[in-house]
């Protein structure tokens, strides 16, 4: 009985893996790197450029896409 269901667990897997594919937006990752302005302070009217990471908008954060044929 083991056997049977770690056989078809695997067999699960490798359709999954073959009907999806990695993200091209995020590379795979699940995350992607976005633009994020912040505020020096309160008194002053300039800032910086930060960086953040948000989750991957076109994978839904798990890095693969189902194909498309």
């Amino acid at each position: 009985r083991c056997v049977r269901r770690l056989l078809t667990s695997c067999n699960r897997k490798i359709k999954e893996s073959l009907m999806t594919e990695f993200c091209k937006e995020c590379e795979g990752w699940g995350v992607i790197t976005v633009d994020a302005p912040r505020p020096r302070n309160f008194n002053r009217d300039i800032g910086y450029i930060s960086s953040k990471m948000i989750k991957c908008p076109e994978c839904g954060g798990t890095g693969e896409k189902e194909k498309e044929e």
